[in-house]
């Protein structure tokens, strides 16, 4: 009988169903940026935050598939709060690249608290899907 563990390890998704996902995340990401104004001010405001962190978990979790949902989410957590630590970080190469659009998108601008609570719930959102997409196909 196959271990809880080991058998989420083994699920393969396919590519295809990731990279789908991953572009229809990003896509919802960038029309809650274009339509802000018709949102609820809170999501106006950290829909694109929490949509950002759950692309980060789609393609960290793609990357380590092996590695299992838990590992994923604590590399992810690690990645987001490396780039909010990153708005610290002045140097001329790095303050010209914060004011490109590519930037701006990635990493955004200015440091926030409440960037990192959308960033943990990104996060939790993509570890909770997988999940129940694991659960399902055990």
């Amino acid at each position: 009988m196959p271990d809880g563990n080991n058998s989420q390890k083994a699920i393969q998704f396919k590519p295809v169903w990731r990279i789908a996902s991953i572009l229809l995340t990003i896509g919802i990401g960038l029309l809650s940026r274009r339509f802000a104004h018709a949102l609820p001010a809170i999501l106006s405001k950290n829909a694109g935050d929490i949509l950002w962190a759950l692309v980060l978990y789609q393609v960290v979790s793609w990357g380590m598939k092996r590695q299992g949902v838990k590992q994923a989410t604590i590399a992810s957590a690690a990645v987001s709060i490396a780039v909010e630590l990153y708005k610290f970080v002045h140097f001329p190469a790095a303050d010209a690249f914060r004011k490109t659009v590519l930037s701006q998108l990635l990493l955004g601008t200015k440091f926030s608290y409440v960037n990192l609570v959308c960033y943990a719930l990104g996060i939790a959102a993509g570890a909770v899907i997988e999940l129940q997409i694991r659960k399902r196909n055990v």
